[in-house]
């Protein structure tokens, strides 16, 4: 019997000046394919933000890097 683990998710949440943030990391192994996904952005007050995509992008790009950065 072979059992092996092919896939992972893991959501990190992260708090800046204006949001809290939930962002999402999945990973298949067994194809070599992962990718980040914003899972929800909220203001202080815990209502739902919807950010341009110009924006999202750019946060989500931040985020990636930071958290990058940590887990090296």
């Amino acid at each position: 019997m072979q059992i092996e683990k092919v896939s992972s998710s893991d959501v990190y949440g992260i708090t800046i000046d204006d949001y809290q943030i939930a962002i999402q990391y999945h990973n298949e192994s067994n194809v070599n394919y992962c990718e980040w996904n914003i899972l929800s952005i909220q203001d202080k007050k815990g209502e739902e933000v919807d950010l341009p995509f110009r924006k999202e992008f750019n946060l989500k790009q931040k985020i990636i890097q930071k958290i990058s950065e940590l887990e090296e």
